[in-house]
């Protein structure tokens, strides 16, 4: 009986998983997590003082809000809106007691990027290029920051790109 149990719950957890990779698909993009060494070398060379507000689109399990707030002392935001996933980085904050970050379960295009001075995102080209540039646009600090993980922006001069054997970050300033 337990095995049936056991069973079952691993059908749920992937059917559920396997959803919200789709979903993702279609909104900004799958969850794939972050190679954090990119990312680590950006904040590295930006040097920024602490307290800069950032804010992760897609967070996910929040690895990149850890970062930048552990490692940096950044105001680290993420935003995820697939339940299981976010539910997973408030799981991670057991690891941190104590590290002041905010993990907002919303919907990224809904959130106002005024506040935040760096913004990171993992979206696909297409997101990434239409949607998210468009947001950039009309909300982003002037003077702020924009990393985007593997996916550039095609019409638009980048600051500095880092990369590892497989991902690239690019970092643009507006």
């Amino acid at each position: 009986m337990t095995g049936l149990v056991l069973i079952a719950l691993l059908i749920i957890v992937v059917t559920l998983y396997s959803y919200y990779q789709i979903r993702g698909i279609k909104s900004l993009a799958p969850w794939i997590p972050s190679n954090l060494q990119l990312l680590n070398q950006a904040l590295t060379d930006l040097n920024l003082p602490a307290k800069t507000s950032f804010i992760d689109l897609g967070a996910g399990d929040g690895r990149a809000v850890f970062l930048a707030a552990q490692k940096f002392n950044l105001r680290a935001t993420g935003v995820e809106l697939a339940p299981l996933i976010w539910l997973l980085s408030q799981a991670r904050r057991l690891f941190y007691p104590g590290l002041k970050i905010e993990l907002l379960r919303s919907d990224l295009y809904k959130t106002n990027l005024r506040p935040y001075s760096i913004i990171y995102c993992y979206g696909l080209p297409e997101t990434i290029n239409k949607k998210i540039l468009s947001k950039l646009q009309q909300e982003i600090q002037p003077g702020g920051y924009f990393l985007t993980y593997d996916f550039p922006i095609t019409d638009r001069p980048t600051l500095k790109v880092y990369k590892n054997k497989w991902r690239t970050l690019s970092v643009y300033k507006f």
